[in-house]
């Protein structure tokens, strides 16, 4: 009796290890469907850790790896292209679905990217109401001088030619050239107090769509941030120019704010990614996908935009504004 009973449980113990094994088997060897973690890794120079909406310190520095992680990184006048391949890829197929669309994913959800860019928004387009508005939160970044202007610390200005206003401008530009009707807010929400930016410049957006009902769609606009004495440039060269790369941010309710719709505007941002990819393959780094909802709760085209980061010079960034501008007309009529 006294040699079952050591069987059984010898028995037992190997059936756990055996449970074991096959579990760290299948951890490391099949793939996520999703979003990957290898995408992930790769995708760790957008990984630039934002603070909550209420954070006050503007001179926090983020901090980045991005050493061959992205397409198209310049460092020290050299173009580094990653030669890797991407592994979260989109099939080609019918509807003509662009196969390098990636996310960098900061939550806990999971995202079907053959489901989403299937599902389309809606936009109403009038001629004669406002569809877009167009605000920056943080309205004195700015690029490198070039010699043509002060900033203040960490690459700021008040001076809306140089700052993110003008990156506005280049936005309004070419919607309104498109036939598309759009209202440029140019109110500094982060001077002189940068505390609280994103709760001012919710109640412009407020403001705003209380007064117009018809916008639907809503760009905040901003340019990223390297860290102190980071001499990597994020841009590219198109039609011969030099482009600073673009960065699609979408938000979420994970960090416990209220936000039931983010999908929506999830949505959008594929389409606009799929363009971008199909019309500039170059100019766009992988959507971010953020725990926090950075004011995009307010309407299903809400969306948060880097044009470059403070180591692109104004002229990069306006040529990456101008190219992102162009792609967001044909995803919007595309949408309507």
């Amino acid at each position: 009796m006294k040699y079952k009973k050591i069987n059984i449980k010898y028995k037992k113990i190997l059936i756990i290890i055996l449970l074991f094994v096959c579990y760290f088997y299948l951890l490391i060897h099949v793939r996520i469907p999703s979003l990957s973690l290898d995408t992930m890794k790769k995708c760790l120079s957008s990984a630039l850790k934002r603070k909550d909406e209420t954070t006050s310190n503007v001179f926090l520095n983020k901090e980045v790896l991005l050493k061959k992680a992205l397409p198209y990184i310049e460092t020290k006048g050299e173009n580094i292209e990653n030669n890797g391949k991407n592994e979260e890829k989109v099939e080609k197929n019918e509807n003509n679905l662009n196969e390098e669309i990636s996310i960098l994913n900061e939550t806990k959800y999971n995202v079907d990217v053959q489901s989403v860019l299937f599902e389309k928004p809606h936009f109403n387009i009038n001629k004669n109401k406002p569809l877009i508005l167009i605000i920056h939160t943080h309205t004195s970044e700015s690029y490198q001088t070039e010699g043509k202007f002060e900033t203040l610390d960490n690459d700021r200005t008040l001076d809306n030619r140089y700052n993110m206003v003008r990156i506005g401008e280049e936005f309004e530009k070419v919607l309104t050239e498109n036939g598309i009707n759009v209202i440029h807010d140019k109110t500094l929400h982060d001077y002189p107090s940068y505390s609280n930016s994103y709760k001012r410049s919710l109640e412009t957006v407020e403001a705003y769509l209380k007064k117009y009902p018809s916008i639907q769609i809503v760009l905040d606009i901003h340019r990223d941030a390297l860290g102190v004495g980071n001499k990597t440039v994020l841009k590219t060269n198109i039609n011969g120019k030099d482009t600073a790369q673009v960065m699609i941010v979408c938000g979420t309710n994970e960090s416990g704010l209220d936000f039931d719709g983010w999908e929506d505007n999830l949505r959008f941002a594929m389409q606009l990614q799929n363009t971008m990819q199909k019309d500039y393959p170059t100019l766009s780094r992988p959507i971010t996908l953020s725990r926090n909802r950075y004011n995009m709760h307010k309407t299903k085209g809400s969306l948060l935009f880097e044009i470059g980061t403070n180591t692109n010079t104004l002229s990069e960034a306006v040529n990456g504004a101008h190219l992102m501008a162009n792609s967001l007309v044909k995803t919007i009529k595309s949408c309507s």
